[in-house]
């Protein structure tokens, strides 16, 4: 056991919340951690970080995806647990009592009685990063001891990812890893979206959405390791889950996220289609992040209606919509939702929401293209 495990585990964290020693004993690489919400992910992720801080020097760095979310006001709360439970303190051997923020990185200090601060750690033990700043980190920034890298809620419920963000993460990983190769990625989030463009550019979205609770998979390629830890739904100190009591008479899919109830996902119910006779007007497909929709437009008894399904062979021949612009456009190429007063017809059914979907998961992939810009 390392002294870093050591550190931690002289901690004694709660058996209900997550444990890196337990749960992703074998950290690779990459970490991929998931769950439904009030597990615990962040601040014991935090925990192991000020543990490696004590033992080795390191320095978290502690990345989300827009400046704007690294505010001192939006990260009040992140050490409240920490801080309730005297883990300053423990970690630091009674050194320091408290952490304050300032200018993106969190320092170690001492609070007396009255709050006052009467003294604070010279070096950071962390740094906060954002995704939309990596363009400007990466010439000026250097994180020689950064090996604590944790990606938190890289999921949305909102779907409004910045386009191409995983590449802009790995040139920000690539600013603060430089040439090192003990650099240990953790990515956390709570189970908001199957879509996300994060699984399928790491080629785990199929992996991703078969895992049950509890489930861990380790998948290597070449000299990288990927771990991928699904928690199971946070339970209370004597095995029970009594904070589901106030939710689980809800059926709505979309809570899933907060007890892990009917289901893994949160999912959003989406119209499927009626049992009864349609005539398809026009048909092409929608390339997404994951894959092809078919998008028919079809003519029921009440009228015009925009269906999407799954496509596993492409359509030859017909009308392909992307959002990669990578390549020219032609009339069977289009960019967004086309341009002919055929295509207007169908953002004009979709404006109206009248669509229907096979599954809900498609309605998901529609609706994280249509917010993609």
């Amino acid at each position: 056991m390392t002294k870093t495990e050591k550190r931690f585990k002289s901690l004694k964290i709660p058996e209900n919340v997550f444990n890196p020693m337990r749960d992703n004993p074998k950290p690779g690489d990459w970490n991929v951690i998931l769950s439904p919400r009030g597990v615990g992910k962040t601040t014991s992720m935090l925990l192991w970080g000020m543990c490696d801080h004590q033992e080795r020097g390191t320095v978290i760095q502690y990345i989300r995806q827009y400046d704007d979310m690294l505010t001192p006001s939006k990260l009040v709360d992140l050490f409240d647990v920490i801080l309730q439970y005297h883990y300053v303190e423990k970690i630091t051997d009674g050194r320091w009592n408290n952490v304050r923020y300032f200018r993106r990185r969190w320092y170690y200090c001492n609070i007396n009685d009255d709050g006052e601060e009467t003294e604070r750690a010279e070096n950071p033990f962390m740094v906060c990063l954002a995704i939309n700043k990596e363009h400007d980190l990466r010439s000026s920034y250097n994180a020689p001891e950064g090996d604590t890298i944790i990606v938190d809620e890289f999921m949305r419920t909102d779907k409004m990812y910045i386009r191409d963000e995983f590449v802009l993460l790995n040139n920000l990983l690539s600013t603060i890893i430089r040439k090192r190769t003990t650099a240990r990625i953790y990515l956390l989030a709570n189970l908001v979206d199957i879509t996300c463009p994060y699984l399928v550019e790491m080629k785990i979205h199929d992996i991703v959405k078969k895992m049950n609770f509890g489930d861990f998979k380790q998948l290597v390629s070449g000299e990288t390791v990927l771990n991928i830890v699904m928690l199971k739904p946070p339970t209370d100190n004597d095995g029970g889950n009594k904070f589901n009591k106030y939710f689980a008479p809800w059926t709505n899919s979309k809570m899933t996220g907060i007890t892990g109830a009917n289901g893994i996902w949160a999912i959003k119910m989406f119209p499927h289609a009626p049992r009864e006779d349609f005539t398809i007007i026009d048909r092409a497909q929608i390339e997404c992040n994951d894959g092809l929709i078919c998008r028919e437009i079809r003519k029921y008894k009440t009228g015009l209606y925009v269906m999407f399904y799954p496509l596993d062979t492409p359509l030859v021949g017909k009308v392909t919509y992307t959002r990669d612009d990578t390549k020219p456009f032609d009339t069977l190429r289009r960019y967004g939702w086309g341009y002919t007063d055929t295509d207007k017809i169908v953002l004009d059914l979709i404006n109206m929401k009248r669509w229907y979907f096979s599954d809900n998961t498609t309605g998901e992939r529609i609706e994280t293209y249509i917010k993609t810009k």
